[in-house]
């Protein structure tokens, strides 16, 4: 029989993209700094761990559909319907029932809080649970908004004001600033300091170039582009590449055809902040996430799609360089806000990037550049991990 949950939290993760589960991380590792007695009162788990059977194939299905939903094709148009349509959060529906039937029966009679970090799962849970979902992104499509559950915790007074238009109680929502990795506020004053020294110098620019969970061959190729051009005009590379093997594979053999200085990432080699191109890869997300991290001071500019990592370019003064298209419902609010914010831009022709090398020393020369790092400066509030895990303990501590 299985054991009731008695923690007081319990977090649950899809373990689907790296977006959502990524911003559940930063308010774990928070905790774990910081309140490490409350962090062990936190149960987590995921839908993968939780599911048996035709659940668990369902959710593999739906991993499946994510990671193929970006490559066109049949697939990616009934991901795109999968996706944006009502049909997820119909919660008769054969496939959701499929879905939830595991999660159900795991916190059946649980009274604590569930906290979430995807909208489908707060839709599934909300009728019997207490529910906490943390929104970390700036963007707010349809399809984020739930109605009915206790708690939302949104970045952003634009946030807000997205979610009250879909008619979510404004009671429920509460603004958190930028869900931030912790690790990146701690001295982020002085990471900027350094990089705007940098840029002002003459010596090269260091460019990292950011590929999402679900490796669109689109990006993967402007990517590549990218990174051929910055290395012919003597800029530094740095590639983060995820946890799949075979796409890393793929990566080094599409980039040794014009540079021999390839470089796999090592946290224990002296040599790596000598190299002129550097992969970084993990065996987990958040591992990845945490040598990522470690790498961040040091970048001048940064390439990827608008999705989470957008927080970088609006919250910790670091340039973006967007990559299209923008796939899905999140990227193009997350483009728009940072294009009108100022702290990134998009080339107007994707083929420009196979000159991006040249493109980056002209708004270096020009002061766009430096413009675009105190643009990515404006928003304060980038303590959104410290304020839920706070908002959570208090939450707990009450009878």
């Amino acid at each position: 029989m299985k054991k009731r949950c008695d923690a007081p939290v319990i977090a649950i993760y899809t373990n689907i993209g790296r977006g959502h589960p990524n911003y559940l991380d930063s308010v774990r590792r928070y905790l774990k700094d910081s309140h490490p007695e409350q962090y062990q009162q936190i149960q987590v788990t995921s839908i993968f761990e939780i599911s048996r059977g035709l659940s668990l194939l369902g959710w593999k299905i739906v991993r499946r559909m994510y990671r193929t939903g970006s490559r066109g094709g049949l697939i990616s148009n009934l991901y795109r319907r999968f996706r944006s349509g009502q049909s997820e959060y119909d919660r008769g529906s054969i496939l959701i029932r499929l879905l939830r039937r595991d999660l159900r029966a795991h916190l059946k009679e649980y009274d604590g809080i569930c906290l979430v970090a995807h909208p489908l799962l707060a839709n599934m849970l909300k009728d019997e649970h207490r529910v906490f979902y943390l929104h970390g992104e700036i963007a707010a499509p349809t399809e984020s908004g739930v109605l009915g559950i206790e708690r939302i915790y949104v970045p952003l007074p634009e946030t807000r004001e997205k979610m009250c238009a879909m008619g979510i109680s404004a009671g429920s929502l509460m603004e958190t600033g930028l869900v931030l990795e912790p690790e990146l506020c701690e001295n982020i004053c002085e990471v900027v300091q350094k990089r705007i020294a940098r840029v002002e110098s003459t010596q090269p620019l260091t460019v990292g170039f950011f590929i999402s969970g679900a490796y669109p061959k689109r990006h993967v190729d402007l990517i590549v582009e990218g990174v051929k051009s910055c290395y012919s005009v003597g800029f530094n590379v740095r590639l983060f590449w995820g946890c799949d093997s075979k796409e890393v594979r793929r990566l080094v053999n599409a980039l040794r055809e014009f540079s021999g200085e390839i470089v796999n990432d090592d946290p224990d080699s002296s040599a790596i902040s000598d190299s002129r191109m550097v992969i970084v890869t993990a065996d987990s997300r958040e591992a990845e996430t945490l040598r990522s991290i470690e790498y961040l001071p040091g970048l001048d500019v940064f390439c990827a799609a608008p999705h989470e990592r957008v927080n970088w370019a609006v919250g910790a003064g670091l340039p973006l360089i967007i990559i299209r298209p923008a796939i899905g419902t999140f990227a193009p609010e997350n483009r728009a806000f940072v294009l009108k914010s100022g702290c990134g831009l998009e080339l107007s022709d994707n083929g420009l990037f196979s000159d991006l090398g040249r493109e980056l020393t002209r708004i270096r020369q020009s002061g766009q550049l430096l413009e675009m790092i105190e643009a990515g400066q404006r928003i304060r509030l980038i303590h959104g991990a410290k304020v839920i895990a706070e908002d959570l303990i208090d939450q707990m501590a009450q009878p």
